[in-house]
């Protein structure tokens, strides 16, 4: 065994150093290209910081060429897909993995065919790359071959389909569906193809005709292959949701998302089990946000028309929940989707009396909070004026006043704004809550801050309060580490970086919410210059700007600090959000939460419209509670 195979064994995400050098590799690269940790050394090569010399590259490129074991090849082709090669590096990189694709006839073959077929696909997305060329070997594929590589091909044309959306790779996978012992993945493809297609369609209508299309592809699959988990989650997390806007018998709808989630389940373990490529990860997403859509109307259809007082707080938080599931699907191609599902919604709130006694019941209720009663002021405010609306004419039976099923999609969402506010506000609690829907009352009466802006706006509000919330209460010992600068820590001033890093950390660990790859720390070209963290989203681009404040940190010193922040709002809706960390104000006696977050207005004379700001004041190295001293003087209110 040479030095660099018996590094290799010991290194498991080796650089050229740990290797022995550039020498070593260079020297003895080629006599470990078939090796079982021949991957490694791609990692090696392709994870310097150095331009790639050719003889380098020929090393990395003879493992693609060369390596007999499937795992060490994909591993290898993945390295590949993430380096930072050079256009021709590419080029020649994938025309390796496509020629070995053609090689074949042993089993082996077809499994090393496989692997390469998928390295080839991810270099298509590069610089370089050629689509056409694995679109032209995919259809190179037999029905009648290998079905390892049959599945594989259709896995690969699925995705293939989504650059383009081409009918001949629909025609690849209507043709590998014909695999007497491979065909249910092509199956499986075809139907994700229906359901991309059904979140596309303009009416509600068409929409769930291509979903009913859908649920067909996925039987099929199905019955093709009976352990296809993924087709029977999908088959069963769709058909709830279909079942779901045709306001189906409760029953049926609850079989479904019971189907659903026993299966979820299992295909969870397999996929504890499986080692999962980093190019399937977004199928699987997509899996996963449809089930919890389904598992988000678990119980909805009876607690809409339950009586009962008690169910009002769970089936508002369920909407909120169910706001929540329908989060991954919010984007022009899945408004329709998210607009059936309200109109159902609405249509139960309005046509029954259940739940609308509850929110009269909750309207008058003194023991609970005064926002919560305006809350319930608000949505039965909604529900009045879908009484009178053209077409609302269906005769009720309930002993209250008789209310009417809303008839087009404008009014369900209309109907629904309060809940869905609300909704957001679940997981908050007490000062936190109202807060909350003290903030979004003032920001939403921008004109700018409507529709899918307010939605975000909603959610970014709603972790800033979190993460507000966390910064006042957390102990020193639990924020060692990341939260380091919330205390004193040996007479050092903690840093603006410490905060941007804690809070860029959090926003990218949230269960539910925004994608973590739309979260930028410093993004370049924003209002003439660099911001601290942005959210880049489909209609605007929210940006987080966070300073660090060591002499002033009052409303008004910090004031200084607005204009950046609004700076940040010139192309898109003028609003934006400042963070700033209070090292000076609060060491001594800490303010509550609401006196740490309030809205700033920004406007020159010459602004058609003001600028919106919204302020969170951390207090940051300051004392344990047990250090705290009474405020007494003249500057301390006594209350008797």
């Amino acid at each position: 065994m040479t030095a660099l195979a018996e590094r290799l064994a010991v290194a498991p995400s080796p650089t050229l150093a740990d290797l022995g050098g550039l020498d070593i590799v260079l020297a003895q690269g080629r006599a470990v290209a078939e090796g079982i940790y021949a991957d490694r050394l791609v990692e090696a090569i392709a994870t310097d910081d150095q331009p790639h010399s050719v003889e380098l590259m020929d090393i990395a490129i003879n493992v693609l060429a060369r390596n007999p074991i499937p795992i060490v090849l994909a591993a290898a082709a993945q390295h590949f897909a993430s380096a930072a090669l050079q256009p021709a590096e590419v080029k020649r990189a994938q025309q390796v993995l496509l020629s070995r694709a053609e090689m074949r006839d042993t089993h082996l073959c077809a499994e090393l065919a496989s692997e390469a077929l998928a390295g080839a696909l991810l270099l298509a997305h590069r610089d370089g790359g050629s689509r056409l060329a694995v679109a032209a070997l995919l259809d190179g594929v037999g029905a009648f071959e290998e079905p390892t590589l049959v599945r594989r091909a259709a896995k690969l044309a699925g995705m293939a389909w989504l650059w383009r959306r081409s009918d001949d790779l629909k025609d690849i996978l209507l043709r590998l569906a014909t695999s007497d012992d491979a065909g249910e993945q092509a199956l499986y493809e075809l139907a994700l193809i229906e359901l991309e297609d059904a979140l596309c369609q303009s009416t509600v209508e068409a929409m769930l005709d291509k979903l009913r299309q859908a649920v067909t592809g996925f039987t099929a699959a199905l019955a093709s292959d009976p352990e296809l988990i993924e087709a029977e989650a999908m088959l069963h997390a769709l058909s709830a949701v279909i079942q779901f806007c045709d306001s189906e018998d409760s029953k049926i709808v609850e079989r479904s998302i019971a189907a659903a989630c026993r299966a979820a389940t299992d295909r969870a373990c397999e996929l504890d089990t499986a080692s999962l490529r980093l190019w399937l990860r977004s199928g699987v997403a997509a899996e996963i946000a449809w089930i919890e859509l389904a598992a988000a109307l678990r119980d909805l259809s009876d607690r809409l028309d339950e009586r009962s007082w008690l169910r009002a707080v769970p089936v508002l938080q369920q909407l909120g929940a169910l706001r929540e599931a329908l989060l991954p699907f919010a984007s022009r191609s899945g408004d329709q989707l998210r607009h059936a599902v309200t109109q159902r919604i609405a249509t139960g709130i309005a046509a029954h009396e259940g739940l609308r006694a509850h929110l009269l019941a909750w309207e008058n209720d003194r023991a609970s909070e005064a926002n919560d009663r305006d809350q319930a002021r608000e949505i039965l405010r909604a529900v009045e004026e879908s009484r009178h609306r053209p077409g609302n004419d269906a005769e009720l039976t309930a002993t209250a006043v008789p209310l009417s099923p809303v008839d087009n999609v404008e009014t369900a969402a209309s109907l629904l704004e309060a809940l869905q506010a609300l909704g957001l506000a679940t997981s908050l609690t007490g000062l936190s809550e109202r807060l909350f829907l003290t903030i979004t009352g003032e920001i939403e009466a921008h004109t700018d801050v409507c529709g899918e802006v307010r939605d975000d706006a909603r959610i970014l509000l709603a972790h800033l309060i979190h993460f507000l919330v966390y910064c006042l209460e957390v102990t020193p010992s639990m924020a060692n580490g990341l939260f380091d600068f919330l205390f004193e820590r040996n007479g050092d001033k903690p840093l603006e970086i410490e905060l941007q890093r804690s809070l860029w950390t959090s926003l990218r660990l949230q269960l539910h919410g925004f994608p973590q790859h739309v979260i930028i720390r410093e993004a370049p070209d924003i209002g003439a210059g660099r911001a601290d963290i942005a959210v880049v989203r489909p209609t605007w681009r929210p940006v987080i700007e966070i300073k660090r404040e060591l002499v002033d940190a009052s409303r008004n010193g910090i004031r200084k600090y607005l204009g950046q922040a609004a700076s940040y709002a010139l192309t898109g809706p003028r609003l934006s959000f400042l963070v700033v960390l209070d090292l000076c104000s609060q060491r001594e006696w800490t303010l509550a939460l609401e006196d740490n977050c309030w809205v700033e207005t920004v406007e020159s004379l010459d602004d058609s419209v003001f600028r919106s700001v919204v302020v969170l004041r951390i207090p940051g190295a300051r004392k344990t509670p047990s250090k705290i001293a009474t405020p007494g003087g003249s500057g301390s209110r006594h209350r008797p």
